[in-house]
């Protein structure tokens, strides 16, 4: 019975920081990035903040059409939920991130993609100003 060896925690512990230092050692295929904010990883992961932040926008577009809320904010036409598509439902910052926006429910609106787009980074009330012209 000498080939037995009892494993304690303090055993599997180290075991599983020379695991890591390993894996922190090899090198790992990474995305280049030209602007300083953007992310750079491993490629084919995603942070998980990005992550929250998608899941918090379809659960937050789902709760709003289950409430009735069917029409752009911006051209009032009727939205569907079909990805894709001119009409589809998009989560749109009133006050843009890149103008210093929050990243809240009370600065997102609901509104088709067509209009999403053309909005891009411009705060709500230059575009509404833009549509109303």
């Amino acid at each position: 019975m000498g080939a037995y060896e009892d494993t304690t925690w303090a055993d599997l512990r180290a075991l599983t920081r020379e695991r890591r230092a390993e894996r922190a050692a090899r090198p790992h295929l990474v995305r280049f990035s030209v602007a300083p904010d953007e992310f750079v990883g491993t490629i084919g992961a995603e942070p998980a903040k990005a992550r929250r932040r998608r899941t918090a926008y379809k659960a937050w577009k789902l709760r709003e059409w289950k409430g009735g809320h069917r029409v752009c904010a911006y051209c009032r036409c009727a939205l569907t939920l079909s990805p894709n598509k001119p009409r589809s439902a998009t989560v749109d910052h009133k006050h843009p991130l890149a103008l210093g926006g929050d990243d809240a429910p009370w600065n997102w609106a609901l509104a088709c993609l067509a209009c999403n787009r053309a909005k891009a980074d411009m705060p709500e009330a230059d575009f509404r100003a833009l549509l109303a012209a």
